[in-house]
């Protein structure tokens, strides 16, 4: 028992001792845990904040590339504005410009209808017509109210009207009636009143001036071949084309009551040349068109040399009838000269 007593003493002195021992290392080894700990926690720490660092900086990258990107949408976005801008300043301007042109072109269409409604107005009017007004007085050819031809005794008045066969004829589509250029004489069958010299020279003057506005009319392309008329009123002339240094002869186209030794030779020189200058139109409008011809026909007489119309003389003489009706004949295929040149000559 003692020997027990004394086990049992030492195992609980050995007990204590230990547990006294481990008590008083446990304090050291929690701290050096803690040491440790913290120090982990620090490592730990460190390698979160690191971590979060370079998260920020990433993340304060992205703002920096987002701020970038956003400044150049900006850009951009203004960019395109400024475009939209001028784009919509150009479409007003061409909308603008569109709406001009289209306003200057039905301007115009509106012109061009009203020139044509009025260039077909004036190509119904006859403005050599009017100025040249070609038309009767009982048995005489008159121009602009000027008679032309000489005194016709009482007994020949109804000669003059049976002279024809076919008064209404239709040459080169032209319709014209030369029944109202030979009317009924009056009822006594008198004419009272005698054509003097002056009125039949004013009345050639003007049928000259006349075949001449013809001949210069553009688009006519009338030449005379022989006779170059020359224009000086009641007192015209006729001269012949000449070549080189030859001296040209120059006619009278007019006449008068005087006495001459060699009659009428120049007055009636100058009536062949009016007339050979008539023909000489006719035979350029008949190259344009061959349904033309003269009412009254030009026809010459090789053997003498002179020309004739409707089979009558030109020349004055004895029978002052024929020749006023020859006058008359110049006149009426002058007058219808002008009819076909002012209906083809501009088209």
């Amino acid at each position: 028992r003692s020997m027990l007593s004394s086990d049992s003493a030492e195992r609980d002195e050995c007990h204590t001792t230990y547990c006294s021992n481990s008590l008083i290392s446990i304090p050291s080894k929690e701290k050096e845990l803690i040491e440790i700990s913290s120090t982990v926690l620090n490592y730990q720490k460190s390698d979160e904040r690191r971590l979060l660092e370079e998260k920020i900086d990433n993340l304060r990258q992205r703002i920096l590339a987002a701020e970038e990107q956003r400044k150049k949408l900006m850009a951009m976005k203004d960019e395109a504005r400024m475009l939209q801008r001028i784009q919509m300043e150009k479409r007003n301007q061409a909308q603008r410009e569109k709406d001009i042109t289209i306003s200057n072109i039905e301007s115009v269409i509106s012109r061009r209808v009203y020139i044509e409604k009025r260039l077909e107005t004036m190509y119904r009017n006859n403005a050599i017509n009017d100025c040249f007004h070609i038309w009767h007085q009982r048995p005489y050819g008159t121009i602009n109210g000027l008679r032309a031809g000489s005194f016709i005794p009482p007994v020949c008045s109804e000669i003059c009207l049976n002279d024809f066969d076919n008064p209404n004829q239709t040459v080169g589509g032209l319709d014209f009636d030369l029944s109202s250029m030979f009317p009924i004489s009056a009822s006594n069958g008198f004419f009272r009143d005698q054509v003097t010299w002056f009125e039949t020279n004013s009345a050639l003057g003007t049928a000259a001036l006349l075949l001449s506005t013809l001949q210069q009319k553009p688009g006519t392309n009338i030449e005379f071949s022989a006779y170059d008329i020359i224009l000086m009123g009641s007192y015209s002339k006729i001269v012949t084309k000449v070549k080189g240094s030859a001296v040209p002869t120059v006619y009278n186209l007019y006449s008068d009551d005087r006495f001459s030794f060699f009659g009428k030779r120049s007055f009636n020189k100058a009536l062949q040349g009016l007339l050979r200058c008539l023909l000489d139109a006719g035979e350029t409008v008949i190259k344009r068109d061959k349904t033309m011809e003269y009412p009254y026909p030009i026809t010459e007489d090789t053997t003498i040399g002179e020309l004739a119309i409707g089979d009558l003389s030109i020349n004055y003489g004895t029978d002052a009838e024929r020749w006023t009706r020859a006058i008359k004949y110049l006149l009426t295929d002058l007058k219808w000269l002008v009819a076909f040149v002012m209906k083809h000559a501009e088209r």
